[in-house]
């Protein structure tokens, strides 16, 4: 019930976690499928087992959660 955040430097080739390393959702959610919004703002969050959607907040690595919707 975590949803990871990475830096990705495609220049070096590298992956790094972020500062905090996961966001939580809903306990017993099973997060699945990830969108990006356009702007890079929003991560949508589909929860496999509770149908819900989970809005993150975007900054760099540090996700936030928002909002849920069922």
């Amino acid at each position: 019930d975590r949803v990871y955040a990475y830096a990705v430097d495609s220049a070096k080739g590298e992956i790094t976690r972020g500062p905090t390393p996961y966001a939580m959702t809903a306990i017993g959610s099973g997060p699945r499928r990830l969108q990006i919004a356009a702007d890079g703002k929003f991560l949508y969050v589909n929860g496999q087992n509770d149908s819900k959607v989970t809005v993150f907040a975007v900054d760099g690595t540090n996700l936030k959660a928002i909002q849920t919707i069922s």
